[in-house]
């Protein structure tokens, strides 16, 4: 019936516990290396609480008292050997850094369906590389923000689901006859009825989840690979589904009703409960049906991200490599989470991001790889599970050879390239370049001689005038802006110019890094007549630029600060400073500009905790400070 409370790092041989509970205080890490002998006592944890098994193990039950508050661990680490059984439910969560099970070679960890790996805004929990084995279900959560009804691409981590496990979870709709009236329930093949369906006989075309199948496409139709699923279609580890998410299927009628298409996508947990994949998995139905195709949608098939660039690094010579053969180097995923919907992309030979960072794909994910001949082969190894966090998609903190374009018309609609100099790299496209998967709404891409679209264009290093050029699309006619980003931090030996051919106007986009246009009807004014980048040699001032910059000094004060931050740079002569702060997920909460060498900042709507303050300016300028509200 006592308590033992643990309040700084602890090691134990051996615990016993009756009637008793022992409390692992936040940031704590309690240790044991012997044996874990329970009668009926609990152990109570904390979102940042950690508890390492190092030795031979037994039960272990957390406090149901508050579910979700006190039954939770940031990490699970198990060693040596021996099974370590979960008596009741167990949440890994881990606040803002979410936490990780890891399970050692020789040990077991039996969840009697008590585990479960907590996602939401902030982050997900995950199964790190484990060379031993976990017995039982594992509930897998996969958090889906209110981003907007669009398409995911989504896969399954655990074992032993169909389409019908996410049927309860998210309305799924597709062909069938009307069997009753009702909005919402189910149609004769088993898809959620909408309003048309039932008011006007008009049931959907298509399942509103689709697979990929490469040899259905064509070389000038990819999108021809689309096709159906029933509720019966295995969730098979290694698939990727592209899925359109309306949100949670409680509240289906108002996202089936007559009103559907205006209807805000509301937030929703997915969760799929079963024992998780692990070990070697073979990627399935991986083909090549010829030049132009070779389209795979693959999925994650783990409860943890996998890292492509690791992955794809291992063993390499041309598109081959140590647990794939015939497999181009850049893979592709679909963002739905930021304002430039759409691919996101990595290379893995010249480490190139095309919004994807650092190549890693989220538990839980679809993507697709591109074969490159026939007989390809892919496997999923443990050993490239990731457990490393990556910031933001579209970050601007990238090299000094390399910047971004990111092509917007509102904050639903958007798209986003790169342009890298690299050794070696032509105007065309090779294996360095990442090529133009399209959105449904806006595309930009740069483009060679050879006109084949790239997403991310790799260009030799620049010592004469460079021309690159673009083709910007779109649905409609309206205002677009394009946002240059990095390049306070590109090379500043190398001017950068946008040339608009209809406007017959040239912007050094160095010192203009927003450029707004209007997109009409006319054949000039989008495709591939309208934009080019022309990059020239220019070591102008650049002596003079780099020392300023190097003796410039940021300040943020008070720090830590509640309602007002002040911002001060050492240099009046800068101008026109871009503010933006992030949060320690690496989420931009608040920008502006400065426009002299210092600025107040109200910080009164910030929630407490860790902030990055960044500033940055035409001349090259980039710093950050941490501060704490």
């Amino acid at each position: 019936g006592g308590t033992l409370q643990v309040s700084t790092d602890q090691t134990l041989n051996d615990l016993a516990l009756t009637s008793g509970t022992v409390i692992i205080d936040a940031g704590v890490t309690l240790t044991i290396n012997g044996a874990i002998t329970r009668t009926s006592g609990v152990i109570q944890g904390t979102a940042t609480s950690n508890l390492v098994i190092t030795g031979a193990s037994g039960t272990i039950a957390f406090d149901q008292t508050t579910p979700g508050t006190t039954n939770v661990l940031k990490n699970l680490t198990i060693s040596g050997s021996g099974t370590t059984t979960l008596g009741n439910a167990l949440n890994i969560k881990g606040g803002s850094t979410f936490g990780v099970v890891t399970v050692g070679n020789g040990s077991t960890l039996a969840t009697g369906g008590n585990l479960t790996l907590k996602s939401d805004a902030t982050g997900t929990a995950s199964i790190g590389n484990s060379a031993g084995s976990i017995s039982g279900d594992v509930t897998v959560e996969r958090y889906i923000s209110s981003s907007g009804r669009r398409w995911r691409f989504l896969s399954s981590p655990v074992q032993s689901k169909t389409i019908a496990d996410w049927r309860s979870q998210f309305a799924i709709t597709g062909p069938g006859t009307t069997t009753n009236s009702t909005i919402g329930d189910l149609n004769s093949n088993g898809w959620h009825q909408t309003y048309n369906n039932i008011n006007y006989s008009t049931p959907a075309t298509t399942t509103s989840v689709r697979r990929y199948v490469e040899a259905n496409s064509t070389s000038s139709n990819l999108n021809a690979g689309w096709g159906d699923v029933t509720t019966t279609t295995p969730l098979t580890a290694g698939q990727g589904f592209r899925t359109f998410i309306r949100g949670p299927v409680a509240d289906k009628v108002n996202q089936l009703g007559a009103s559907g298409n205006s209807y805000t996508q509301a937030a929703v947990t997915l969760s799929l409960s079963g024992a998780i994949n692990s070990g070697n998995i073979s990627a399935p139905s991986l083909t090549y049906s010829g030049a132009g195709r070779g389209w795979n949608l693959l999925g994650n098939p783990y409860p943890c991200a996998f890292d492509w660039n690791a992955f794809h690094d291992a063993g390499r010579s041309g598109n081959s490599g140590t647990d794939y053969s015939n497999i181009d180097p850049t893979v592709y995923a679909y963002n739905s989470t930021s304002g430039t919907a759409g691919y996101v992309s990595y290379n893995a030979l010249s480490n190139t991001s095309g919004g994807l960072t650092d190549g890693i794909i989220p538990s839980g994910s679809g993507f697709f790889v591109l074969a490159t001949a026939s007989s390809p082969t892919f496997v999923f190894k443990e050993t490239y599970k990731t457990t490393s966090a990556p910031v933001s998609l579209h970050k601007t903190d990238i090299s000094n050879v390399e910047f971004g374009i990111k092509y917007s018309k509102d904050t639903l609609q958007g798209d986003y390239m790169v342009v890298k100099m690299f050794d070696g790299a032509t105007l065309n496209s090779e294996l360095y370049d990442i090529k133009k998967l399209k959105n449904d709404d806006l595309n930009l891409s740069a483009y060679g001689e050879d006109t084949i679209q790239l997403t991310a264009s790799c260009i030799p290093f620049i010592t004469e005038e460079t021309r690159i050029k673009l083709n910007v699309e779109a649905t409609e006619i309206g205002t677009y802006k394009f946002e240059f980003t990095n390049l306070e931090n590109f090379d500043p030996s190398v001017s950068v110019h946008l040339f608009d051919r209809f406007t017959n106007i040239t912007t050094d986009v160095k010192a203009n890094t927003l450029y707004n246009f209007e997109m009409g009807p006319g054949e000039n004014q989008w495709g591939k007549n309208r934009f080019e980048l022309i990059l020239n040699k220019s070591n102008t001032g650049v002596e003079n630029v780099i020392n300023s910059i190097a003796s410039t000094n940021l300040r943020v004060y008070p720090n830590p600060a509640t309602d007002i931050l002040n911002i001060n740079l050492s240099n009046a002569n800068f101008k026109n400073s871009n503010i933006v702060i992030y949060n320690v997920s690496g989420m931009e909460v608040s920008k502006s500009i400065m426009n002299g060498a210092s600025a107040q900042l109200n910080i009164e709507s910030l929630s407490n905790g860790v902030y990055f303050v960044k500033v940055s300016n035409e001349n090259g300028f980039s710093k950050t400070v941490k501060f704490i509200k």
